[in-house]
């Protein structure tokens, strides 16, 4: 009698799908802020349904379940935090920009007043008159890596508007009667920004109306 060779199992191949589910459920988590992670979790889901559905019907030829399974949770997961989520970046990212803007301003008028008590400084050591440049403060007063940061407005590169400090031409001595009028220091912005620091010659900071406001560039 021949006999008979054991019958051979079919070699299980791990469902594509599945990967897919897993690896999209995964990446859905981390770029949920960025409004990417919903799409992702929502294609997750699917696949790994279809991934399940085609396993269990595979007669062994498919395995995968752990991983679309991880997939499911990780995507559902994603789902059911969008909602939350977007409402509180709804409601509460205005509080935090205009905690932001606060915070910006706050550092503008500090840089201002630095400026300007070393130009009364300068003014003190030259006969009460105030530098022409901003570079006639280098050294005694401040340094240059200081100067130019504080001329800036403190501000912080690709993230806060481009403005600039200058100093503003007017009379010397400064009556008292008009020191709370004469402008020593402005701030130049762009159109964008509504409002811009003037630092008076009695050391007052004001926001005042930015004259560039509205106007479109030339």
């Amino acid at each position: 009698m021949k006999a008979h060779s054991p019958r051979q199992r079919p070699v299980a191949h791990f469902s594509a799908l599945a990967v897919a589910s897993l690896i999209l459920g995964i990446l859905a988590l981390p770029t949920l802020l960025i409004a990417v992670g919903f799409v992702l979790a929502l294609i997750g889901v699917f696949c790994g349904h279809i991934a399940l559905t085609r396993i269990a019907h595979s007669k062994g030829r498919l395995r995968g379940r752990p991983a679309a399974l991880l997939g499911l949770l990780c995507g559902y997961f994603t789902i059911v935090l969008t909602p939350p989520l977007a409402a509180g970046l709804y409601f509460g990212l205005p509080a935090v920009t205009e905690k932001v803007d606060a915070l910006r301003i706050q550092k503008k008028c500090d840089a201002a007043a630095k400026l300007y008590l070393a130009c009364e400084a300068y003014a003190r050591d030259h006969g009460d008159a105030y530098p022409r440049e901003w570079t006639d403060l280098e050294g005694k007063y401040l340094n240059m890596i200081e100067l130019r940061h504080l001329q800036r407005g403190a501000a912080i590169p690709w993230i806060t508007p481009s403005s600039e400090f200058q100093l503003r031409t007017h009379e010397r001595p400064v009556l008292p009667a008009r020191s709370g009028q004469v402008v020593v220091i402005e701030e130049v912005a762009p159109a964008s920004v509504s409002q811009v620091i003037v630092v008076r010659a009695d050391g007052n900071t004001d926001m005042v109306l930015n004259p560039n406001h509205g106007q479109g560039p030339e």
